[in-house]
């Protein structure tokens, strides 16, 4: 009766954690091209289930637990040149974690017993990605991130630099023109008649860039920048908005 109940708890234990470790093995591939400051394509020496393969017969790879600047951001091709000193043209140990929803590898990358995610966070190239990183990753990377930051390292440089998960949501609506009609669906104010202003999302970033409560209003409610809104009460920029 004991072996019995062992070996079910066994059976469910192992069930419990098969989600975990669907995905956690380990391939080698050899770097081709380094695309961005946390991807690149490599050619794997055996083949990889669910993951997208190209013409040359290599897959994309996403670095695991960070993200980087994207191109057209402050250090985006800083970022993209760490990596390439790290991975390009070597055979690097993926282990990997998932295949995201775009078919790519999302891996832990080594080259040797380098953990290349976590070196492009120390050279400053990198945030720690905490939205995505399991726990026993959380306090090494996010150490690094710190440590990186106090040093002024990469893009630490600068005093307050954009979040890539930031930068893409801005990117999205950049092209978005705003109105007052626009402004009318999210803030109250008195009846007038307006000249037709128009703010581009993606120009500026904080308060001090802002130059009145309606500008605010829309880099707050369309652009989707809630940095400006520091307490979370709804009102953005209160120098500018408070007594509205």
């Amino acid at each position: 009766m004991k072996r019995s109940l062992s070996k079910t708890l066994l059976i469910l234990i192992f069930i419990l954690l098969l989600p975990f470790y669907v995905y956690a093995y380990t391939v080698f591939c050899t770097v081709t091209e380094v695309i961005d400051g946390d991807t690149f394509y490599c050619i794997p020496k055996e083949k990889i289930a669910g993951v997208r393969i190209h013409k040359d017969g290599s897959i994309s790879v996403r670095l695991y637990g960070i993200d980087a600047p994207e191109k057209d951001q402050p250090y985006g091709q800083e970022a993209r040149n760490s990596l390439k000193d790290l991975v390009k043209e070597k055979t690097v140990r993926l282990d990997i974690k998932d295949i995201d929803k775009y078919e790519r590898a999302v891996a832990l990358v080594y080259v040797g017993s380098l953990n290349v995610n976590l070196e492009q966070v120390k050279r400053g190239y990198a945030w720690a990605y905490l939205e995505y990183l399991e726990s026993p990753y959380i306090s090494e990377y996010y150490s690094a991130e710190k440590e990186a930051r106090s040093k002024g390292l990469g893009l630490w440089k600068q005093a307050n630099p954009t979040p890539p998960w930031e930068w893409r949501k801005i990117k999205k609506y950049k092209e978005k023109v705003f109105t007052n009609e626009d402004l009318e669906k999210y803030y109250e104010r008195p009846a007038k008649t307006y000249s037709e202003s128009k703010y581009v999302c993606g120009k500026k970033y904080y308060c001090s860039q802002m130059e009145s409560c309606e500008e605010a209003m829309f880099y707050y409610t369309v652009c989707g920048l809630k940095r400006l809104d520091g307490d979370n009460d709804g009102v953005p920029c209160e120098t500018l908005c408070g007594h509205h």
